[in-house]
């Protein structure tokens, strides 16, 4: 059965790539995945950055990128991001993703604390970092969106580079999560590329 399943995923993962044609198809920079054991059993790391260049605005990828309620209505596997606290001293936001692939999968609900580590005319870097997991489905968190200006083409069209990195150690993974993980990484990160474009109208 789990060979089968792996089948199907190439299958479908193969389809998927066939309909991504004309999309945002961001570079791989680096990806790792991992099991491993910690005090409460067996844990998961990964570790991802990608990255694109962008026939899109700076001021516009940044405004999207800065609307910190709205993640729940540019992304589709985050179901609730509320900010809780927001002022000069924290920036702390409480995120609902769900991240499931033919009904396997899992919910996560956490609280993240949101720093601006840039934000200049030509520079814009958004870190969030786990601070508590509120289902006990992480041991720790780190996503950083980075969005850097570049020079216009030669036709006069605004360019940008937009990355993101993630780490995720996952306490107690579920049943194939590594699997699922090896198999729909690069389209994960893709569709979430494709969400900012869209939003930032590139298309």
């Amino acid at each position: 059965m789990f060979r089968r399943f792996i089948f199907l995923g190439i299958i479908i993962v193969f389809g998927l790539n066939l309909y991504a044609e004309g999309r945002i198809k961001p570079e791989s920079v680096s990806r790792r995945i991992e099991s491993g054991r910690g005090p409460e059993g067996k844990t998961l790391v990964s570790e991802s950055e990608y990255r694109a260049v962008l026939d899109a605005d700076f001021n516009t990828l940044v405004d999207v990128l800065s609307d910190l309620d709205g993640a729940a209505d540019l992304f589709p596997s985050v179901k609730e991001s509320r900010v809780l606290i927001n002022n000069s001293a924290l920036i702390s936001r409480r995120i609902l993703v769900s991240y499931k692939v033919f009904g396997i999968g899992r919910s996560y609900s956490f609280i993240e604390n949101l720093n601006f580590i840039e934000n200049t005319e030509s520079m814009f870097t958004l870190e969030s970092v786990l601070t508590k997991s509120l289902d006990q489905t992480l041991n720790g968190y780190r996503g950083v969106w980075h969005v850097e200006r570049l020079p216009d083409s030669d036709d006069g069209m605004s360019r940008s580079l937009i990355s993101l990195y993630s780490y995720f150690d996952y306490n107690k993974p579920f049943f194939l999560q590594e699997a699922i993980l090896e198999a729909f990484t690069d389209n994960e990160v893709s569709d979430m590329f494709n969400c900012v474009a869209q939003a930032a109208g590139v298309y």
